[in-house]
């Protein structure tokens, strides 16, 4: 009688508080399309869309997967739901309490409760079968949670929570009226509570209670960080890491796979076969009150630092030692030799010893001594040259100018850098160090030439002109190289004038804006050039066959920029030089086939077809320079490269005449080909090197074999001026060089 009278004083403030937030009916109207409904009737949770939705108590079954709603709910007497099996539900509104309510949820079925939403509501959440997900710092309230030993907690990625957790067991069949579950339901063995972090890290802020076994699951990482003295059961990391950086009395064990972190403290540890152990966050200590286990095939993993701090673990009771110690050595300048304690047990290590020691740097090798209460990691430099993690014979040449057997090195600097590495931190200091940017610079020049050629090609008629261009270049890393990225811009003018009755004389001038920035790489590098052209050229033109023969000269004001970054090793450079381009060229061309004028309703066209061949010879020289910056420094060689070229191809041009005007189109398509001085070479030198030993590099070569596309249109803007609107694009070896002009001609 009193039971049913509170229910029914509690559904009149119920029902108040839902006239007040809605200003409508009373909740109780069914809405379509949630899948729930209350027990033993069909009916779908009643509310409506403007109320928030009301728990009275009863159960509300969920029997559909991928159930999810924003709707905000009231909790009344109590928010009971029951998830079936395969079922899931996810409830991203607001939960709160009705008027005078203090319930919490309850979480009963074999299925996936996931609560999204800033809850708020007062009460217990209570985990009593199958799985519930908090993904939110706020999803279980203010209250606490509750979970049944044979069910499942997850934390999402990111959360933080701070809610109490209790793991233990629950007596079902005191606790709820039989009608409202099925007994029986148990995700994970029933004596144990599993606790999920799929990904990424979770962190539980909270108070930790309970007497059972709670088993770490998922590959992220659950960061404990609350209050859990309280907590007197076995935790279990079967799966991802935990963290305890608080005080956790209990045990722990540490299965294959799984990882123990943390500065916290432990009642007692035991690492199985392909289990680990990592002392700290980042470096840190973590204290076992009790015995400390190791057993064969585990990993006790510490981080050490140049400065002398490293992890370690201090144990109160007895440590058993087996299985493989890992250094994980920041890259650093490290001493010839340094020591740290790893290891502290106060009831001593009963004469055991880890099997082996490892490290990840390739120049210092790790030993341990041992005494009676502790372990102590050492990291000696060995007699690994430095050339060993090179790959190619550049990385190797720069790898011999730094080492010559430890402290006689004539780069003493650098050689207290890289010897504090790891292997891949060695090879990527090296491609650092040596001079094949500065050589694929040279390399990118030489590729340039091409726009002189092709302003002069593209304009060869009697009379004046200007072309502005902009081109745009990526060349894939080959051979250890990296690969690079051009943008330049620039400008020509010059005009033909005739000589003779088959002989025209004409001359260019020009500049240009090229910026070069290198692809991938564990540092950066840049390079600009202004480059200023001049150039003469005679063309020669006599039934069907013509000529064209240039010189050009270019010279081009360099500043390169590099920032070297491999581990501690970090350097910005800066250099400026001249280089001068000087190039002759030609090409002969047969006008082999014309046709007829081709009529069209719209006017009529003609077509010409003319196969080519072209010669260039390209000659670069760069003077020496010096870089301003560290101990990476360079001091670079003045050096001479020769290329030649050679392409074959065809052209063709349609004459398009209209009522409305003229236009001209043509297509050139080539085949080039590059030889001579192909692979550019840059010869420096340290410039702090006490011996001044040269070395080479290697940049990106010169394209070898490739095809060139250009097309252009041309249309009459008065009767002396034309506009031509092209395309030219070079395509080889993963090379890519698209470029666009723009040109104006006018005839004297």
């Amino acid at each position: 009688m009193r039971q049913g009278l509170r229910k029914l004083l509690r559904a009149m403030v119920v029902l108040t508080f839902c006239v007040l937030v809605s200003g409508s009916a009373p909740p109780w109207k069914a809405h379509a399309g949630l899948g729930l409904a209350w027990a033993g009737e069909a009916t779908t949770l009643p509310g409506l869309p403007e109320a928030p939705y009301v728990f009275m108590g009863d159960v509300a079954h969920l029997t559909q997967a991928g159930f999810e709603t924003v709707q905000a709910y009231a909790i009344g007497d109590a928010a009971v739901l029951n998830v079936y099996e395969g079922a899931t539900a996810r409830l991203a509104g607001v939960l709160s309490n009705a008027v005078g309510s203090m319930e919490g949820v309850t979480k009963l079925g074999a299925g996936t409760l996931s609560l999204a939403g800033a809850n708020t509501y007062r009460g217990t959440t209570r985990l009593l079968q199958g799985r519930l997900t908090l993904a939110h710092h706020r999803a279980a309230g203010l209250g606490m949670v509750h979970a049944n030993t044979g069910t499942e907690l997850v934390y999402a990625p990111g959360v933080r929570v701070a809610s109490a957790v209790q793991a233990s067991q629950v007596d079902l069949a005191a606790t709820l009226p039989a009608s409202w579950y099925t007994p029986g339901i148990h995700v994970v063995p029933n004596t144990q509570v599993h606790w999920r972090v799929a990904g990424g890290q979770a962190e539980h802020a909270g108070l930790l209670l309970g007497n059972v076994q709670v088993v770490k699951q998922g590959a992220g990482r659950l960061n404990l960080t609350g209050d859990a003295a309280p907590f007197t059961g076995q935790w279990v990391v079967n799966e991802g890491a935990l963290a305890v950086n608080t005080d956790l009395p209990g045990a722990v064990a540490v299965n294959a796979s799984a990882r123990l972190e943390g500065v916290g403290s432990v009642g007692s540890v035991g690492v199985a076969s392909g289990g680990v152990l990592a002392p700290g966050n980042s470096i840190g200590t973590l204290t076992v009150q009790g015995d400390a286990v190791f057993n064969s095939g585990a990993v006790f993993q510490v981080e050490a630092q140049p400065n002398g701090q490293a992890d370690s673990l201090q144990v109160g009771g007895t440590a058993y030692l087996a299985g493989a110690v890992q250094t994980l050595a920041a890259n650093g300048a490290w001493r010839p030799e340094t020591e740290f304690t790893i290891l502290s047990a106060a009831g001593g290590l009963a004469g055991t010893r880890f099997d082996t020691v490892g490290s990840n740097l390739a120049f210092l090798t790790p030993s341990l001594r041992y005494g009676a209460n502790n372990v102590t990691l050492m990291l000696a430099r060995n007699d690994v040259p430095l050339t060993d993690p090179g790959e190619t014979p550049d990385e190797e040449t720069v790898a011999e100018e730094i080492d010559d057997g430890g402290s006689g090195s004539p780069n003493p600097d650098l050689f207290e850098e890289v010897v504090g590495m790891d292997a891949p931190t060695a090879r990527s200091a090296y491609r650092q160090l040596g001079g094949a940017w500065l050589a694929s610079v040279q390399s990118g020049l030489l590729e340039d030439s091409r726009f002189v050629r092709e302003a002069v090609f593209g304009n060869r008629k009697d009379g004046a002109w200007a072309q502005a261009f902009h081109a745009s270049r990526s060349r894939p890393g080959q051979q250890g190289v990296w690969g690079d990225q051009r943008s330049v811009q620039g400008v020509f003018a010059g005009g033909q004038h005739r000589v003779a009755p088959d002989v025209w004389l004409g001359g260019l001038v020009g500049g240009q804006f090229a910026r070069m920035n290198q692809l991938g790489g564990g540092g950066s590098a840049d390079a600009r050039a202004n480059t200023l052209h001049v150039g003469v050229n005679v063309a020669w033109r006599r039934h069907g066959l013509s000529t064209v023969g240039g010189l050009a000269y270019s010279r081009h004001r360099v500043h390169t920029g590099r920032v070297v970054s491999a581990g501690s090793l970090q350097d910005q450079l800066s250099g400026s030089t001249l280089a001068h381009t000087v190039q002759v060229f030609g090409e002969a061309a047969w006008h082999a086939w014309e046709s007829g004028w081709a009529i069209a309703p719209w006017g009529r066209a003609r077509y010409v077809v003319s196969p080519f061949i072209r010669l260039a010879g390209v000659q670069l020289h760069s003077s020496g320079f010096g870089e301003d910056g560290g101990a990476a420094a360079l001091v670079v060689n003045g050096s001479r490269h020769m290329v030649w070229y050679s392409q074959l191809g065809v052209r063709g041009r349609a004459r398009i005449e209209t009522a409305t005007g003229v236009a001209t189109a043509r297509l050139t398509l080539a085949w080039r080909h590059a030889r001579g001085d192909t692979q550019v070479v840059s010869s420096q030198r340290f410039r702090d090197s006490r011996n001044q030993a040269v070395f080479t590099s290697n940049g990106l070569p010169v394209l070898k074999n490739a095809l060139h596309v250009a097309l252009n249109v041309a249309g009459q803007i008065s009767r002396a001026s034309t506009l031509v609107l092209g395309y030219s694009g070079v395509y080889g070896a993963g090379v890519q060089d698209h470029g666009v002009q723009l040109s104006w001609r006018s005839v004297f």
